[in-house]
């Protein structure tokens, strides 16, 4: 399972998506995810820049494409 998600990050974000609709921190979130999947899943940074984006009513899923990249 952990394998599935860390390798589709739609679904993954689809994971903090929900915590943040059930009134989680991006902490609270992290850390759940983390013990359950494992601590290499996704770092504290994106999933804080996940948030922000949801609490600007940005709730697409998709990674946004950054320059340079």
């Amino acid at each position: 399972m952990a394998e599935v998600l860390a390798n589709d990050r739609h679904a993954l974000k689809g994971c903090f998506l929900l915590g943040y609709l059930q009134g989680l921190t991006a902490k609270e979130a992290h850390r759940n995810i983390s013990e359950t999947l494992g601590e290499d899943i996704i770092s504290y940074r994106t999933v804080a820049n996940w948030f922000k984006n949801f609490k600007e009513e940005d709730y697409n899923l998709e990674d946004k494409s950054r320059s340079g990249a």
